[in-house]
């Protein structure tokens, strides 16, 4: 899912803070192209060292929580995660800040792959953005809930909603996926952690705001 939005700030504002999301996606891509030209041996080693596994963590890798977050299996997993932090990142940077932002991300990546080697089995790892972009993208939804968007469902089909009902969107229909286990493969969990994580986040520094 892709969406666009329009958000009123000064131009020269929004091009100034969206750096950091220009440097994840950087970032994220530099080390895809990276890992795709690697020999065999090579992708072996970066895999078992930064992808996230439930053996790694048990033998003391907690690094891996954040490094998985940088690696991606496809170059069409990459392409959807950095588009979908691309259009929604930089409002959300501009909005609440560095600190907040990389928090959000960060944590929410986290967050997600905690709770999908919870479910997954024994041997299986965990890589991609896709539990941080989710906390990013529900976290936009928590903070302006009546905001229109359009989605583009499969990249073509334009639909115009609410923000908060894309969240629940994403909330349900990563459960839904993760009891179905379809399709298989995919970290349906870390999905539904992440939006978890970036609703909570974004509801608690907003009552934090208010008090």
């Amino acid at each position: 899912i892709i969406f666009k939005c329009s958000i009123k700030s000064s131009m020269p504002t929004r091009f100034a803070q969206s750096g950091c999301t220009a440097a994840l996606v950087t970032i994220n891509a530099v080390l895809y192209f990276i890992f795709l030209f690697l020999p065999l041996a090579g992708r072996e080693f970066l895999e078992k060292c930064f992808a996230l596994s439930r053996e790694g963590l048990l033998h003391g890798a907690i690094w891996q929580l954040w490094t998985y977050q940088f690696l991606h299996a496809t170059f069409l997993h990459l392409l959807v995660n950095m588009l979908a932090l691309w259009f929604v990142g930089r409002m959300m940077n501009s909005e609440l800040g560095l600190r907040r932002f990389l928090i959000l991300y960060l944590m929410g990546g986290a967050v997600g792959g905690g709770l999908q080697l919870i479910f997954q089995g024994s041997g299986a790892v965990l890589v991609g953005a896709s539990a941080a972009v989710c906390a990013v993208l529900v976290g936009f939804c928590a903070l302006h809930p009546n905001q229109r968007i359009t989605a583009l469902i499969f990249f073509i089909i334009p639909v115009k909603l609410a923000a908060k009902t894309l969240a629940w969107g994403i909330i349900l229909i990563s459960f839904l996926l993760a009891v179905l286990n379809w399709p298989p493969g995919i970290g349906n969990m870390a999905h539904l952690g992440g939006a978890i994580f970036g609703f909570l986040a974004l509801r608690y520094w907003i009552w934090r705001q208010s008090v």
